[in-house]
């Protein structure tokens, strides 16, 4: 009888200890999965919204060409399936955001701030960096403190919680990136300009105009570094990065 419950009990242990495991797989792959439908789904939402309170510009020169460089960036990314979608809004101030979804919005003043093909690629490619690692999404939980499925879930809906749209907006409108995420996307944004054959030293001289601008012209609405009062530091990571 002892030897029996003996064996019995080792192998309910074994059983228990096997379905543990089992849920414990089940759960961290379901939890790590991402539906880039959905997520798309959501883009597709928030993009209407945004573009019916700011104009979409229609100049088929620069659209022709943040398309062209976007789909380039695109094409090296490890990221697969998901759509993008580059356009210009009439918004005052040189400013670039993401939603999630691919949604890539740069403003038509941030072109007088452009020098070169190359800088306006690292613009992009930060964006692009973004979306790749899901920022958005992922600031608006670190905010709320709720499942990303969650999240996808609730603004999906036929009325989403205005709390966390707004969250997600203002992240997304306002750059309100942490500096883990914000560094993330500027050593993304490298790597991307590299594979896709860009001069990654474009983005720098970017960063460093920009800067010099906030510096000795606070007046002006810089909005992609409104939110980043360390921009000094970005500069000396990427050029680590370079070199």
């Amino acid at each position: 009888m002892r030897k029996n419950r003996k064996l019995i009990n080792k192998l309910v242990s074994v059983i228990v200890f096997l379905l543990m495991t089992f849920l414990l797989v089940s759960f961290n792959s379901f939890s790590a999965e991402r539906d880039l439908n959905k997520e798309q789904k959501l883009g597709k939402k928030l993009s209407e919204n945004i573009e019916k309170k700011h104009e979409v510009v229609e100049d088929s020169q620069k659209n022709l060409l943040i398309r062209q460089i976007g789909n380039k960036l695109v094409k090296v990314s490890e990221l697969k399936g998901m759509n993008y979608h580059f356009k210009i809004l009439n918004i005052e101030g040189p400013n670039a955001f993401s939603i999630p979804g691919g949604y890539i919005y740069l403003t038509y003043d941030l072109f007088d701030y452009i020098q070169s093909d190359d800088e306006l690629a690292g613009i992009l490619a930060h964006e692009i960096a973004h979306v790749i690692h899901n920022h958005a999404l992922k600031q608006t939980r670190d905010n709320t403190k709720y499942t990303l499925l969650t999240i996808l879930a609730v603004l999906l809906t036929g009325e989403p919680d205005v709390g966390i749209l707004g969250k997600l907006t203002t992240i997304t409108l306002l750059n309100q990136y942490s500096r883990e995420y914000e560094e993330e996307a500027d050593l993304t944004a490298i790597n991307l300009l590299v594979k896709a054959g860009y001069n990654p030293v474009g983005f720098l001289t970017f960063l460093e105009r920009l800067y010099t601008r906030e510096m000795f012209k606070p007046e002006i609405y810089l909005g992609i570094f409104q939110t980043h009062p360390e921009t000094e530091n970005r500069i000396n990571y990427v050029k680590d990065k370079l070199k």
